[in-house]
């Protein structure tokens, strides 16, 4: 007969509860530690939440914020996602939050944001971090920023690639800058078919796959980086399509032209399949233990700092910044499509007031009759001369069917249609350089050409806006 000591009796249901005291005050520590995380963080929240609505990016990255959450929601469950109690993770993690409040005045938010997300990723410990991280990074609003630095290049890249695609299947074809001549035929590859919104498409699913398999961060890399490769081929192909479709040898129609983009996509990620890792990251069971004392007052001193500094710097900065000078551009006439017209200067509004405090150049605004003339100047490159057609999404035009045209006269533009309070209008913009009258219809590829010839300068982004009823 089993029989079990009177000292047993009392010991074990004493350890259960020294377990359960363990386990809240853990669990109290984590919950004090995330409030002065989101209250460190909160200014970098706060960006977050207004570029997701500022017409320039849109809110795809609510998916990957959603499967962060999810994945990590399913982490607490299972008791695989614990603050660090490693020493050095510990205080390289508040360091870079600390940094990040610290440069509030100083860095832009993208890269503030980066530095607090690596910090978190310093403080936190868990099966599914790399992929976990990935998602919060493609969470942030960096499609707008990626078409600004790598629109012009990825779209040299894929002309001349499916140029010498379509060269060996026996068309005649040459690339022509970011365009494409075949069969006597010019097709250009637009900004849209860079594939940039085909390379953060791919990365999410690449994130999600890591994640969900629970891969170590080499995985995880080399998971993105094949992704990223085949993505780009995709890509490559996908623009020999269309190429085929601009000259005919395909038929012509908008559903076969998404059509074809999604079979491309899909062809990309077909190989992925093979590719999945057949075991995750192998961490060790951790037994929940208290903080040391030392630990938890160096994280508490590090991450209050952080919150403090945030608080403090975050409320103070929309009161510092250059004070706004009136514009030095002067004009008493305009001359668009080869009319010259009478131009009188407007009164900034409140939003470009706001604007051009921030501009590393001029701006001012001339009406010629009902017709808006917006100018912008720029000495040097900059990734803050956004394009107006993501203004106008920002003050909640609704904006379609933009296409590059060439007017009579030779000038090329970017013209596109704009619906406002029930009102429409025809868009027309352009940067030029003041120097030898060079144009671009697409910032990205002036911004390249501004750095590589900044003799070039100055720049004058023009914009032009009509009644659609009053144009001919």
């Amino acid at each position: 007969m089993f029989t079990l000591p009177l000292h047993r009796l009392t010991i074990i249901p004493e350890r259960k509860r020294n377990a359960q005291a363990r386990k809240f005050l853990i669990r109290r520590h984590a919950l004090f530690c995330l409030v002065l995380i989101t209250l460190s963080t909160w200014p970098l929240i706060s960006w977050f939440g207004k570029r997701l609505n500022d017409g320039g990016d849109e809110p795809w990255g609510l998916i990957p914020l959603a499967a962060a959450a999810y994945f990590a929601f399913r982490s607490y469950q299972q008791g695989t996602l614990h603050l660090t109690r490693h020493p050095a993770r510990n205080a390289a993690g508040c360091v870079l939050l600390l940094l990040s409040t610290l440069c509030t005045l100083h860095l832009p938010p993208m890269l503030r944001a980066i530095l607090a997300l690596a910090g978190i990723d310093c403080l936190i410990t868990s099966r599914r971090q790399s992929g976990w991280v990935m998602l919060l990074l493609l969470s942030m609003p960096i499609i707008s920023s990626a078409e600004f630095y790598l629109g012009w290049p990825l779209r040299l890249l894929v002309s001349q690639c499916s140029a010498f695609l379509l060269d060996l299947v026996g068309l005649t074809a040459q690339a022509k800058g970011s365009s494409i001549l075949c069969n006597d035929q010019l097709v250009e590859v637009d900004p849209a078919c860079s594939g940039i919104r085909f390379l953060w498409h791919g990365a999410l699913v690449a994130a999600w796959i890591a994640t969900w398999h629970e891969t170590s961060w080499l995985k995880t890399l080399r998971l993105v980086a094949v992704t990223t490769v085949l993505v780009i081929l995709a890509n490559i192909l996908r623009a020999a399509l269309l190429t085929l479709q601009g000259i005919g040898l395909i038929p012509a129609g908008e559903l076969l032209h998404e059509f074809i983009g999604l079979i491309c996509f899909a062809l990309a990620l077909l190989p992925l399949r093979f590719l999945i890792p057949k075991y995750g990251t192998r961490i060790e069971h951790i037994i929940l233990k208290n903080p040391s004392t030392t630990l938890r007052i160096t994280r508490y001193t590090c991450l209050g700092a952080a919150a403090i500094s945030s608080i403090t710097l975050g409320t103070i900065k929309p009161w510092v910044g250059k004070v706004f000078t009136p514009s030095p551009i002067t004009l008493q006439e305009f001359t668009f499509q080869g009319t010259t017209m009478n131009v009188v200067p407007c009164t900034l509004t409140t939003e470009e007031i706001r604007f051009a405090e921030h501009f590393p150049g001029s701006i001012a605004v001339y009406r010629a009759g009902n017709t808006q003339i917006i100018l912008r100047e720029m000495q040097l490159a900059t990734r803050k001369l956004h394009t107006s057609r993501d203004c106008l999404r920002a003050s909640g035009f609704e904006v379609y069917d933009a296409k590059e045209y060439t007017d009579a006269i030779g000038d090329s533009w970017l013209r596109y249609h704009a619906i406002h309070d029930g009102l429409r209008y025809i868009v027309h913009e352009r940067i030029i350089s003041l120097i030898d009258h060079t144009s671009w219809t697409d910032v990205s590829q002036w911004f390249w050409h501004a750095l590589r010839r900044p003799l070039n300068g100055p720049w004058r982004a023009e914009t032009i806006i009509h009644r659609e009823e009053e144009l001919p």
